[in-house]
């Protein structure tokens, strides 16, 4: 009982620290998307130092390449089924819907949108198995722990603060969006439980999610000699870097926290990244308000009722 309940604390707990670096991701990549006038030009340009720095693991280690190589004999041999391959398709659609869906309903109403989309197919994803950790039950609890998060977020965001922008279409993209998002953590559990790698699982997620994204960016034919330099604003290029902690470090936690309490943690790190650099960093936007720390704290309300949950199954 007590190593089970450590381990999903502990994961918790790491689960909240990449969730925080995600946050200053998003800022790095918004400052980036801002300078060279286009969300998805920029996400791809991040995406390649996440990308090369995979590769890197991959190929000096040799545990790694084995596991990369024998992917396709999983699949050929029905060990592992061909789609779970494409979970890079989750976190490039999240930045296209983002480059889609922003202009028009505003980063609030997004943000609760998407979040609307990971918590409900979180559920569904645990309960159907898809992840590595195997079938977890809908219970009231977790329901609870999905709708807590939720609220959460719509509360920090405060989407109906300002002029309300509601379009159908975009609040659909960006649902469908935070589905696919709470796959990918699945897929990605699953490919790293069969080849025995997270950082195979996620060679592969970046590779599926950049040729996505950079085949969506060369349509648009952005001007990238408008981007800054990376020798002289490098800050603005550790979204890669941080997007390749987190893959490889969410595709070894989904086995022990699940879906969905991966999911809960992560944004709970995403809000309180987000409050900490607001204080420490701010931007033009405006002062901390008391709607983002109270955000903040039922995000916790709603780990520590997703972890009880997980406790209680474990033991």
């Amino acid at each position: 009982m007590a190593t089970s309940r450590r381990s999903i604390v502990g994961g918790s707990a790491l689960g909240v620290l990449i969730g925080a670096l995600v946050a200053i991701q998003g800022r790095a990549n918004a400052a980036l998307a801002r300078d060279l006038g286009d969300a998805i030009g920029g996400a791809a340009l991040g995406f390649i130092l996440g990308w090369v720095i995979i590769t890197v693991a991959v190929v000096a280690g040799p545990q790694h390449r084995r596991a990369l190589a024998a992917i396709p004999g999983l699949v050929r041999g029905k060990q592992l089924a061909w789609w779970l391959c494409l979970g890079g398709l989750g976190g490039a659609t999240l930045v296209a819907s983002q480059g889609f869906a922003v202009p028009v309903l505003g980063v609030s109403l997004f943000t609760v949108a998407l979040v609307a989309g990971q918590t409900t197919s979180s559920l569904e994803v645990d309960r159907l198995g898809l992840g590595p950790g195997g079938r977890l039950a809908l219970t009231r609890t977790r329901v609870s722990a999905a709708v807590i998060s939720l609220v959460a977020v719509a509360v920090a965001a405060d989407p109906f603060g300002t002029s309300l922008h509601l379009s159908a279409v975009p609040v659909l993209v960006c649902f469908f969006a935070g589905t696919l998002v709470s796959a990918q953590q699945a897929f990605n559990g699953r490919v790293a439980a069969a080849t025995g790698s997270p950082i195979a699982a996620a060679w592969m997620n970046f590779t599926v999610g950049g040729i996505m994204l950079w085949t969506l960016t060369l349509l648009r034919h952005p001007d990238f000699s408008r981007a800054p330099s990376p020798l002289e604003r490098p800050w603005l290029y550790v979204g890669g870097l941080i997007g390749a902690t987190f893959v490889v470090t969410a595709a070894r936690l989904v086995r022990t926290l699940g879906v969905l309490l991966l999911t809960l943690t992560s944004i709970a790190g995403q809000l309180l990244g987000a409050v900490v650099l607001d204080v420490v960093v701010p931007t033009t936007r405006g002062a901390l308000g008391l709607h983002q720390v109270i955000g903040v704290v039922l995000t916790f309300v709603a780990v520590a009722l997703g972890s009880s949950a997980m406790v209680r199954r474990r033991v």
